[in-house]
């Protein structure tokens, strides 16, 4: 297994297909039971991350396997760029919060038989690096208040949840998917602390395994 930054200029048909495959089967069981249309995963997810921001994939023998996607907050969703910036001015969030320096880490799944691995792991490895060197120093992340590995996942490298749980009934994208997933819970943290950790428990996982 591998993984990999996609570059929008050398994006293949087939690359595409593979993500749209992997993101339909990562969302498609619980907690979220969403449906989607390639259209819609292609021009709606991939392309726009691929232009704004950044998009990592794990592959295993030649398809995709594992994905994350991330862009500024300033590039985010209008409904996630209001609501994160009503979050920053609450209280118990570092001082030096500069919404120009923080990135909303938007997707993230692993196709069903590939759970359990540590694949999220490294696609989270791989994205925080990335948004490291591109100067980023906070991040934000939302996801399925109950039910969410990636709430887990987050909660165990140092993320914490802020703010009320965001209802998410009345977005298009939501009605249009069938979402089951209607309450949505925010998540932040420091770049270089969750790289750490999460560097922690890729280490952890490997020792286990030997």
């Amino acid at each position: 297994m591998h993984f990999e930054r996609l570059i929008a200029s050398s994006t293949s048909a087939s690359d595409i297909q593979d993500f749209v495959a992997a993101y339909r089967d990562a969302f498609g069981g619980a907690p979220y039971f969403e449906t989607y249309s390639d259209e819609y995963i292609r021009d709606e997810v991939l392309i726009p991350h691929l232009e704004n921001g950044l998009v990592v994939v794990a592959r295993d023998n030649g398809h995709v396997v594992g994905f994350g996607c991330t862009v500024p907050v300033y590039s985010s969703p209008p409904d996630v760029m209001e609501y994160i910036k009503k979050l920053s001015t609450e209280p118990g969030l570092p001082s030096d919060l500069a919404l120009e320096r923080t990135w909303y880490m938007s997707e993230l799944g692993t196709v069903t038989t590939y759970r359990l691995r540590g694949v999220a792991y490294q696609v989270v490895r791989s994205r925080l690096i990335s948004v490291s060197h591109m100067g980023g120093l906070f991040y934000f992340m939302r996801t399925a208040k109950e039910g969410s590995n990636s709430r887990h996942l987050y909660a165990r490298i140092g993320a914490l949840p802020i703010g009320q749980p965001q209802n998410v009934g009345g977005l298009r994208v939501t009605k249009d998917s069938s979402s089951r997933s209607l309450e949505r819970q925010y998540m932040y943290g420091r770049v270089s602390d969750g790289l750490e950790a999460v560097l922690g428990r890729i280490r952890e996982s490997a020792d286990t395994s030997c």
